[in-house]
């Protein structure tokens, strides 16, 4: 029985840290904060910005919680239709969601003070907070991160800009064209 725990243990830990990371590399870094810069650096959302600003905590909280819900709906949804084999619209769905988050992400970066002195709402964060901390601290999430740091800099290495996968193919081509030459020499000169 204390086997079949641990190996639930170990599995939920490895599924919250997948999911974790491809959040964090993925959906955060390459995606939604993207979003979150590109909508802070439009002259037009800075009215709208000002605006929310002046509300009172609540009707913030509801600028907020709305496209929050919205996106977490449409992260559920895209999952439920990827389980189902609904792959393209799974997809769809997901990719439609990034922007619903980046707007979420955008509204809590300026209204983040006005949120939190919600004692609810701060006590939800702090919990959300020491989560993430929690999953940062596991094995297995270093590990991960480590290998991850690797491969972006093996692959990095192999960009255009460093002399790229074509120049290593180039290499790896003019050895070979090298020792077929010399095989082909030597075989001439045997006739």
């Amino acid at each position: 029985m204390n086997k079949i725990l641990h190996l639930l243990k170990i599995t939920s830990e490895v599924l919250l840290v997948i999911g974790f990371i491809f959040f964090e590399e993925l959906v955060w870094k390459k995606l939604a904060l993207p979003v979150k810069n590109w909508l802070a650096s439009l002259k037009v959302l800075e009215k709208v910005q000002e605006n929310i600003m002046k509300l009172d905590v609540y009707p913030t909280l509801a600028v907020f919680l709305v496209p929050l819900a919205i996106a977490e709906f449409m992260g559920i949804k895209s999952g439920a239709l990827i389980i189902t084999g609904e792959l393209f619209w799974g997809v769809v769905v997901y990719a439609l969601k990034i922007p619903v988050a980046g707007l979420t992400f955008w509204v809590f970066s300026f209204s983040r003070e006005k949120l939190l002195s919600i004692d609810w709402f701060n006590t939800l964060y702090e919990l959300l907070m020491r989560f993430l901390d929690w999953v940062k601290s596991l094995k297995i999430y270093k590990s991960v991160k480590v290998k991850i740091r690797w491969a972006k800099i093996k692959v990095k290495k192999l960009s255009p800009k460093n002399g790229g996968l074509s120049t290593e193919m180039k290499k790896v081509y003019e050895a070979m064209a090298h020792v077929f030459k010399e095989d082909r020499d030597s075989n001439g000169a045997h006739k």
